[in-house]
């Protein structure tokens, strides 16, 4: 299989280099990376930052049912990291001929990484050394499976400080928790034989889990019109100081509404995150009792109005308190971009953040989706998931860095912005330069996709016109350079 790293930029910038939501263009000098792992469909579902701020992405093959686990490696610049697996990537089939996708991922205090998922129903876990080697002192040589009744599916993993492993998903139509020995072996004093299912109304499942500081555990999912949270003791028991005997449900008004992240603040909140497909987003905040949280949007609920189809996948929270959340964004018929948005922490939509509180990226522009954020140390932002290139009937793993907070805008602040439209473009584009200082070094340039100069011209005036009926349809790289200073951004030709 050949592995490639297509370099890709923005199509549209809508936010000043520098600001808080804005791409980091010190990440492979565009801000994003998508890596096409050869002629199939792969989507990333998951991601991990490392200590080294190296980043781990896991995924599957995309839209038809998937048949590996898929893991990839990238450095802290977005280029792949050879020293794991094959030049940066991993696969590893659970069973011959299952049906398999991979959905989560955590690493451990050793750097060791943990996968999960499921393989033909049943809940799948992984674990690789630091190198992308199966653990071989890991259950099975690194692979464990775990029946847990009829179409069993795990979502979410968990580390206890104890070194167990949990792994929320469904089973026989209900929330299905799993824990795991530090060797992958069950752990027998969890639940009955390590499994715990508990029913929660109609069509539940489970697609979320947390560990408080205090051992007690959470899991959050959905029951047909509703969001739906649990709460466990450490040994698998229900918590009856919790909701109603351990669960509490939230009418949510949507049609087949879901959860897909929660989070537990310092105070010891419960944060969730979810909607239902093509839907605004919609959160729901708890007391540490399961009551809805009164101060956080009308009565604990609140949703992002983006006035246009939007949905969430992942959540997280900044060092502040304040909250990330992070899916797709569809501005017409059949396009989605990744989507992101930022809270204060009483709900509120943070208006410092990108436009009014959100970032909209099209990674390839036709079908971009953010099934993961992460925010690094340094409050960097990262997301992680699929996108497709218009025409191509590959998807493929894509990574996208931002600006999160004050951090790093003295790198970006002065480097010079333009826009370009149409953007696809069939014989015709127009350059509009909004901060160059222009000299005798002023210049657009066209490169290939590889890289190769096909056109330079030096500038005098911000709006510039330029024929592109020579070049054939393909990607290609804008370059301007100003002050000897230089942005970039990609240029799609389709005809």
């Amino acid at each position: 299989m050949k592995y490639i790293i297509l370099i890709l930029i923005i199509l549209i910038t809508r936010i000043a280099a520098g600001q808080s939501g804005s791409l980091d263009m010190t990440f492979n000098r565009t801000g994003m990376v998508v890596i096409a792992l050869g002629d199939t469909d792969n989507c990333g579902h998951s991601m991990a930052i490392q200590p080294d701020n190296k980043i781990i992405v896991v995924g599957s093959p995309y839209l038809a049912l998937g048949n590996c686990f898929i893991t990839v490696r990238l450095n802290e610049d977005g280029s792949m990291d050879k020293s794991f697996g094959i030049r940066g990537v991993v696969t590893t089939m659970l069973e011959s001929g299952a049906n398999e996708e991979a959905f989560t991922t955590v690493l451990q205090p050793d750097g060791k990484i943990l996968t999960g998922g499921y393989s033909n129903g049943k809940f799948g876990l992984i674990r690789y050394m630091v190198n992308g080697r199966l653990d071989s002192s890991f259950a099975s040589g690194g692979i464990a499976l775990t029946g847990v009744g009829i179409a069993g599916k795990g979502n979410d993993l968990a580390l206890q400080k104890d070194g167990k492993i949990l792994m929320a998903g469904s089973g026989n139509n209900q929330f299905t928790t799993v824990r795991y020995m530090p060797d992958g072996t069950p752990d027998t004093s969890f639940g009955k034989s390590g499994i715990v299912g508990t029913p929660v109304g109609s069509l539940s499942s489970a697609t979320a889990i947390a560990v408080q500081t205090d051992g007690k555990i959470i899991v959050a999912g959905s029951s047909l019109y509703d969001f739906a949270v649990v709460r466990y003791q450490p040994d698998g028991s229900l918590d009856s100081t919790f909701g109603i005997n351990g669960i509490v449900t939230t009418p949510m008004n949507l049609s087949s509404p879901i959860v897909l992240d929660v989070v537990i603040q310092k105070d010891g909140k419960i944060l969730t995150a979810g909607g239902s497909y093509y839907c605004n987003v919609h959160f729901a905040r708890y007391n540490p009792d399961g009551t809805p949280d009164t101060t956080f949007g009308h009565h604990g609920i609140t949703s992002c109005d983006i006035n246009s189809p939007a949905s969430s996948s992942s959540l997280t929270l900044q060092v502040d308190g304040k909250i990330i959340t992070s899916g797709f964004w569809s501005p017409s018929e059949m396009i989605l971009y990744y989507a992101m948005a930022r809270l204060n922490a009483d709900g509120s939509i943070d208006s410092a953040f990108g436009t009014n509180g959100y970032v909209h990226t099209p990674i390839q522009g036709m079908h971009d989706v953010a099934n993961a954020v992460r925010v690094r140390d340094d409050g960097k932002i990262l997301l992680a998931g699929c996108s497709h290139f218009p025409g191509s009937s590959n998807c493929d793993f894509a990574v996208a860095r931002y600006i999160g907070g004050t951090a790093g805008i003295s790198e970006n602040e002065d480097l010079p912005v333009f826009y370009i439209y149409p953007n696809p473009a069939k014989d015709k584009i127009s350059i509009e330069i909004k901060n160059a200082v222009f000299s005798k070094t002023t210049s657009i340039s066209i490169y290939s996709i590889n890289g190769d100069l096909l056109y330079s011209h030096s500038l005098k005036i911000k709006r510039y016109e330029q024929s592109v009926r020579v070049f054939p349809d393909g990607i290609y790289i804008i370059k301007l350079t100003a002050g000897g200073r230089s942005s970039e951004q990609k240029l799609v030709i389709n005809r």
